[in-house]
């Protein structure tokens, strides 16, 4: 009996070591909102006094976000972008790179000992359009958590690769994408303007994020004129 208690106690404890070593991932595109699920979240009633999310950021640097049921004071510059929902998640409002990171959700009981954790890695994807004489370039990048990159990112058009769409090789960086195609009306209309994506393909589902590039805008040329007072010795000298 005394055997089975102890395989049971240590099958136990495995199980909760690889749960806590177990990450959610998400990507986001910057400007947009999160919901990160408190997956330590357990049996708690009407308030999340009990549960606790620490943010870990690119520099390494700590910080507290909830605790104690409410916002914690060390987040107040964050307030604004911030909020809990009744199950405990964490809701990020405008995404940006400085968000990108580990945050880790603890559950604690009434004694202050700790009894499950979870956490949610961050990457954020930004995309940015550049026109160059008659040539635009679009460029899509993945910011990660200690700079890893996802297993692809790539650019499609009309969900395919389309030849008139060339990649920019070699790329600047594993984390991103650069295509490049020239301006015309055919990709600059208000609907297919709308067909281009990027993918990106973490380490668990592939995401896919629109892009609509800007209208293509008619050449005009500009006179530019000059206007110069008349003058006369009378009146320019006394």
């Amino acid at each position: 009996m005394d055997e089975f208690r102890w395989i049971t106690t240590f099958l136990s404890l495995i199980l909760t070591i690889t749960a806590a070593e177990q990450r959610s991932h998400f990507v986001v595109r910057d400007g947009d909102e999160v919901s990160l699920p408190a997956e330590c979240f357990r049996n708690q009633k009407k308030t999340c006094s009990k549960t606790t999310w620490i943010f870990t950021g690119q520099r390494n640097t700590t910080e507290t976000l909830f605790e104690c049921g409410k916002i914690h004071k060390d987040a107040r510059t964050k307030s604004d972008k911030l909020s809990v929902t009744s199950n405990c998640s964490l809701v990020i409002k405008k995404i940006s790179v400085e968000d990108v990171g580990l945050y880790v959700c603890r559950q604690f009981k009434s004694s202050g000992h700790q009894v499950t954790e979870s956490v949610a890695d961050l990457s954020v994807v930004n995309m940015t359009e550049q026109k160059i004489s008659d040539e635009t370039i679009l460029i899509c990048s993945v910011s990660s958590f200690g700079g890893r990159c996802p297993q692809s990112v790539k650019w499609l058009y009309d969900n395919k690769d389309d030849e008139n769409i060339k990649t920019i090789t070699p790329p600047q960086s594993a984390c991103s994408a650069t295509v490049s195609f020239t301006t015309s009306p055919h990709v600059s209309t208000s609907k297919r303007s709308e067909l281009f994506r990027c993918q990106v393909k973490p380490e668990e589902d592939m995401k896919e994020f629109s892009f609509r590039i800007s209208p293509l805008r008619e050449k005009t040329e500009t006179l530019n004129t000059v206007s110069i007072k008349p003058t006369t010795g009378s009146n320019s000298s006394k």
